[in-house]
């Protein structure tokens, strides 16, 4: 697409690159958009870590507002076509209701957006912020078994 044009709608079971002011959002296909009136948490239940971590992240959102489901619950990866089960073992996704999907740290940072928290850390979108936050969740993901 020419620059300053928007590229259009991914198609159906297709992951796409979502130009955002400061975010890396993807987006999952128009299926899983019609399924999911609220954001959805994907996270990796096996993961005592990873429960706990999305638990509290819940408690601190309406539950109108985010459904937090483990990845490896039956049914889960097949809402969202967009997400695959490395990608998800890897790290925490937030799929949107508008069908963007966060990954990692920025999940966590679009999941609290609105709210007191979330304006803190709107700092990840600062210069260099966010290969630090980025760099940091990597770090307890990769030992999250022994932190767990």
């Amino acid at each position: 697409m020419a620059k300053g044009h928007p590229s259009p709608p991914p198609r159906p079971g297709e992951v796409a690159r979502a130009p955002a002011a400061g975010a890396r959002a993807e987006y999952v296909s128009s299926v899983a958009r019609s399924q999911a009136e609220k954001d959805t948490l994907v996270y990796d239940g096996a993961c005592a870590l990873c429960r706990s971590s999305a638990r509290g992240l819940a408690r601190l959102l309406p539950p109108e507002r985010l459904e937090a489901i483990s990845f490896r619950d039956p049914g889960v990866l097949g809402r969202f076509p967009g997400l695959d089960e490395a990608a998800c073992d890897r790290e925490v996704k937030l799929v949107r209701s508008d069908g963007r999907v966060f990954s990692g740290a920025e999940a966590v940072v679009q999941a609290l957006r609105g709210r007191p928290l979330g304006l803190l850390l709107r700092a990840y979108y600062l210069p260099g912020m966010r290969q630090v936050g980025d760099r940091l969740y990597r770090a307890v993901a990769r030992r999250r078994a022994r932190l767990g």
